[in-house]
């Protein structure tokens, strides 16, 4: 509507990511660990490892389907950007595991990590809903910018929310048990010195 379209030129790429974003948080809470999303078991504690990874796998395509299902001129254009954004978000996720296994992560890092894993998806949102109301080049680049940055917005707070409150439907202080390097844990180790910084790293480490 900003770029001057209708909501319905924006309905199948938009069902379309939210499928696919729903696809990654069923692979997200199996490679985590995790038993509640939105305050109800995940699926992969319900039916199992197995069962979760075709569920997935089959939300994935449908969210392709979904996509390809938008016509005209952008068609091509829409898709790539749905790819990319695919893509980035793997190359965040691989970055987010990695990272559990290293005490020398800087906020950089995470803000990287983060850009990719999150932001990718919310800026694809943003271009894609850009893209379907026909807007100009530089209100695409303009509302992708702004998607980057509340995605990795977003992800700050949700850290943060992990170990600060116990109402937020996901299993709580998931991240510190996970040795997650959370925006906050960053800079924490940025900051501590002496015995408090090898008793956080101490916590990271320790079994769950």
């Amino acid at each position: 509507q900003l770029t001057g379209g209708k909501l319905k030129d924006a309905l199948y790429p938009a069902a379309g990511l939210e499928i696919l974003h729903n696809y990654t948080l069923i692979v997200d809470d199996i490679i985590d660990n995790s038993n509640l999303r939105r305050g109800k078991p995940t699926v992969w504690k319900i039916w199992g490892e197995a069962l979760a990874i075709n569920a997935g796998d089959g939300l994935y395509t449908k969210a392709y389907q979904s996509a390809l299902n938008l016509k005209g001129k952008n068609a091509n254009e829409a898709l790539k950007i749905f790819a990319a954004a695919v893509l980035e978000v793997c190359e965040g996720q691989a970055l987010d595991i990695s990272f559990e296994k290293t005490d020398s992560v800087t906020e950089k890092d995470y803000l990287e990590m983060t850009s990719r894993k999150t932001g990718s998806l919310i800026e694809a949102s943003c271009k894609l809903g850009a893209l379907a109301g026909g807007g100009s080049k530089k209100e695409i680049s303009a509302l992708a910018k702004y998607g980057r940055k509340i995605g990795i917005a977003f992800q700050i707070w949700d850290d943060y929310i992990d170990f600060a409150s116990e109402k937020t439907g996901k299993t709580f202080g998931l991240d510190i048990k996970k040795g997650k390097k959370t925006f906050i844990v960053c800079h924490a180790l940025a900051k501590v010195r002496g015995e408090d910084r090898g008793r956080l790293i101490e916590i990271l480490k320790a079994p769950v």
